[in-house]
């Protein structure tokens, strides 16, 4: 009996931690609100907005200038502009959406960023 209420609570802890993993990826995926809706299962999702711009700025040529440069010095570049597309998204209230490899995604338009 106590091995089966060890394996019990070993299993739900395991659950609850593989719960918790799904809750940080689908909010590191989707902006918190669009997720809280997910979780709710509402059957409609998409919201209308009139005016909204996009941002995806990529850099030309990344493949080659990392095959040139050490990963230390190609990691601080991208800190270095992605940190400055963050200051002026910042200043100008755009939110960003995500930065995968080299690409950088803003948005501006929206109610809530």
């Amino acid at each position: 009996m106590r091995k089966e209420i060890h394996d019990r609570q070993k299993i739900e802890s395991i659950l609850r931690d593989e719960q918790a993993k799904s809750e940080r990826l689908l909010l590191n995926i989707l902006p918190s609100e669009i997720a809280q809706k997910l979780k709710e299962e509402e059957s409609a999702i998409a919201n209308r907005f009139d005016e909204v711009t996009i941002l995806f700025a990529d850099i030309v040529n990344f493949t080659g200038l990392s095959a040139q440069i050490s990963p230390i010095e190609l990691v601080n570049s991208l800190n270095e502009i992605f940190s400055s597309f963050d200051r002026l998204a910042d200043f100008y209230g755009l939110a960003k959406i995500k930065t995968i490899g080299d690409a950088y995604m803003v948005i501006g338009g929206l109610a809530t960023p």
